[in-house]
């Protein structure tokens, strides 16, 4: 098992090189695509932090996505919103800008709640601008009938046309929002968000720590597994539950709970 666990940490060790040193890469092409501009996205590729599923994407808008990541800072990491005040007053700015940007940073590196919020926020999307042109047009009909009028014409003749047309284009909650300092910090160390940090950087890091004692006494499984049995028989399940029991690393650290759905017998031995 430590063997194991060993060539595990060492697999995710040279995936985790791989990808830094990809994303490094693309950082070097984004900055020199952009080095009069403050917008790292806004010519250079944009790249997620995370994959995302088309069901995940659809289930809330980018700007949804966004007041989430803004509630989950102020909750969990005020430090990286900005403005960043110290204890005996306010700072340098560009001071408290640079404390403020690497907490951001650290808080989306190894938080993976504020990672994923924060890829599905600033990723782009398209929208649709529908554009409507008028054209007027004056018709002058020449009266046949009215031989004595000298002009032979009559009124003009007034006609509106209205055109509408559509375009879909590719943008962002950044570009949308010139303003927001928060989007347009992120823009900006988007390339420092797509390093990975390291396992020994990882370990004994939980930006989510419990302080609730009570609450850790009354949860004291790390895992609760739910398995709903349907037509299912008790013998046979306590043969399953005694070989995972049998496989298991930690099984003191795991609760399973057996729901009855239905149809199920011999239940009581478990």
């Amino acid at each position: 098992q430590s063997l194991l666990h060993k060539t595990e940490n060492e697999s995710m060790t040279i995936v985790t090189n791989h990808y830094n040193t990809q994303a490094k890469k693309v950082a070097e092409l984004s900055i020199g695509a952009t080095n009069d501009s403050k917008d790292l996205q806004s010519d250079g590729p944009w790249i997620p932090l995370t994959t995302h599923s088309r069901a995940e994407i659809d289930k809330s808008s980018p700007w949804e996505r966004y007041l989430c990541l803004v509630q989950v800072l102020e909750k969990c990491h005020p430090d990286a919103l900005l403005p960043y005040t110290s204890q005996h007053g306010s700072c340098n700015e560009n001071k408290d800008e640079e404390i403020a940007d690497n907490a951001l940073i650290k808080a989306i590196r190894y938080d993976d709640i504020c990672r994923r919020l924060a890829s599905l926020a600033m990723r782009p999307f398209d929208v649709t601008i529908a554009t409507t042109t008028e054209v007027t047009t004056i018709s002058k009909i020449t009266d046949q009938n009215n031989c004595n009028n000298t002009s032979g014409m009559v009124d003009p003749i007034e006609t509106k046309l209205q055109n509408t047309t559509t375009k879909l284009v590719t943008t962002s909650l950044a570009k949308q929002h010139p303003n927001d300092h928060l989007l347009q910090r992120m823009s900006k160390l988007w390339h420092h968000f797509l390093l990975l940090p390291s396992l020994e950087e990882c370990r004994g890091h939980s930006p989510h720590k419990r302080t609730d004692t009570k609450s850790s006494e009354r949860h004291p499984f790390l895992i609760s597994l739910i398995l709903p049995a349907f037509h299912e028989d008790g013998s046979h399940l306590i043969v399953k539950l005694r070989k995972a029991l049998n496989r298991a690393y930690e099984p003191r650290k795991v609760e399973v709970v057996i729901v009855d759905a239905g149809g199920c017998t011999n239940l009581d031995p478990l």
